[in-house]
């Protein structure tokens, strides 16, 4: 009987210690301050300069058709039949020796975070073998599948009116490149 109690006593103190935890955290933990940067705008992140020079939305199977050096690349699956190819040339300027590149830059669009396939980004830049150097045009293929919006976000998509937001970084402060003007290639 005795047990019982104390097994109560430590599951009410174990409730009330995580309530307690999760209000502390909730009332001292530090919201991003959020840097929304124009498509124009450099943005530098942990020593590097990225600048977005291109950004051209593709038909999936159109991109694949024009440049058939990447048909490794292409997805055969039906689901893919829907889908778009969104094609970001960065430029990078080396600001710091202490520098982090970061090639894995999420895209944002309405609930959506997409990362770049890292083996058709490998492909799309050889240059990389040799390691980052200022000036360098790096390309991110950002992939977008009909299957993961509704109708209605894919119409947006389909009609360029999707905006989409290049993440570098989410915490302290929230940085992201806002990408509206791109060029439509059907």
């Amino acid at each position: 009987m005795n047990n019982k109690r104390w097994l109560h006593f430590a599951f009410v103190f174990l409730i009330l210690f995580s309530v307690f935890r999760i209000a502390w955290v909730n009332y001292y933990a530090k919201t991003p301050e959020k840097h929304l940067y124009l498509q124009n705008e450099k943005i530098i992140s942990k020593g590097v300069s990225y600048s977005l020079e291109k950004a051209v939305l593709w038909n999936y199977d159109l991109f694949f058709d024009n440049y058939p050096e990447y048909k490794e690349y292409k997805e055969e699956d039906k689901v893919y039949k829907n889908a778009k190819l969104l094609m970001l040339d960065i430029k990078v300027e080396i600001q710091h020796k202490e520098n982090v590149f970061n090639a894995s830059l999420p895209l944002k669009y309405e609930n959506v975070f997409n990362m770049p396939d890292p083996f058709f980004f490998e492909a799309l830049n050889p240059i990389l073998k040799n390691g980052i150097h200022s000036g360098d045009i790096i390309k991110l293929p950002y992939e977008i599948y009909s299957i993961n919006l509704k109708k209605d976000q894919w119409r947006k998509v389909c009609d360029s009116e999707m905006e989409y937001n290049l993440v570098f970084s989410n915490y302290p402060e929230r940085k992201e490149l806002r990408i509206n003007d791109y060029e439509v290639m059907e």
